[in-house]
C-alpha cells in the first residue's frame, strides 16, 4: 500500500511538474477575451472610454505573436462633433518573460461619429501579466491616426491609454 501511495505521489509530482513547465512555455498561446477602460487624449478633450477585446496568440519561445479585434465605445467630443467608438484590428508581436508579455501593436482603426467616418491606421505599445489562472491584466497606449472623414478631408488623432482584463480559453 505504501510503495503504490509513493508511486502515485512520485507520477502525480512528475505530471504537475510537466505540466506547469509546458504551461510557462506556451502560457500565451490561444484564444482570450476581455475588457479595457481608459482615457482618451491627443485633438479631443480629455474623455474615459470602455472597450471589448477579442484575439489569438501564438509562441515559439518566448516571441508571441497574434491578432486582435477591438470595439471602443468613446463618445468623446472632437472638433467638429462626437467621435461615438473606434473599432481596430490589431497585429500583436511581443517578448514572453514567463507571465509577463512585453508587446507592440499595428494595424487598422475605423472611427465614426456625427461627424462621419474614416478608416485609419494606429500603433502601440502594451503589457499583459498573468495574475491568476486564465487571467491576465496589463495596460496599453495607442495612437490612432484618420486622414479624410466624409471625404472632405478632415483629419483626426486619438491617443488612448487603457487599463485591461483578459481571460485565456
Amino acid at each position: 500500500m505504501r510503495r503504490t501511495s509513493l508511486a502515485f505521489a512520485a507520477t502525480a509530482a512528475c505530471l504537475l511538474a510537466g505540466m506547469a513547465s509546458a504551461q510557462s512555455r506556451h502560457a500565451w498561446d490561444g484564444f482570450y477575451a476581455g475588457g479595457n477602460l481608459g482615457l482618451a487624449f491627443g485633438d479631443t478633450r480629455d474623455e474615459g472610454m470602455r472597450s471589448l477585446h477579442a484575439g489569438r496568440d501564438w509562441s515559439n519561445g518566448t516571441m508571441v505573436w497574434g491578432t486582435e479585434l477591438q470595439w471602443t465605445d468613446t463618445g468623446i467630443e472632437v472638433p467638429g462633433g462626437d467621435l461615438s467608438d473606434l473599432t481596430s484590428l490589431k497585429l500583436r508581436f511581443g517578448q514572453s518573460m514567463g507571465d509577463v508579455l512585453w508587446y507592440g501593436v499595428a494595424g487598422i482603426s475605423y472611427a465614426s461619429g456625427s461627424f462621419g467616418d474614416d478608416v485609419g491606421w494606429m500603433v502601440g505599445v502594451g503589457v499583459d501579466v498573468k495574475v491568476y489562472g486564465p487571467f491576465s491584466v496589463g495596460g496599453e497606449l495607442t495612437h490612432h491616426e484618420f486622414n479624410d472623414f466624409k471625404g472632405g478631408g478632415g483629419a483626426l488623432g486619438v491617443n488612448a491609454i487603457t487599463a485591461r482584463i483578459s481571460y485565456h480559453f
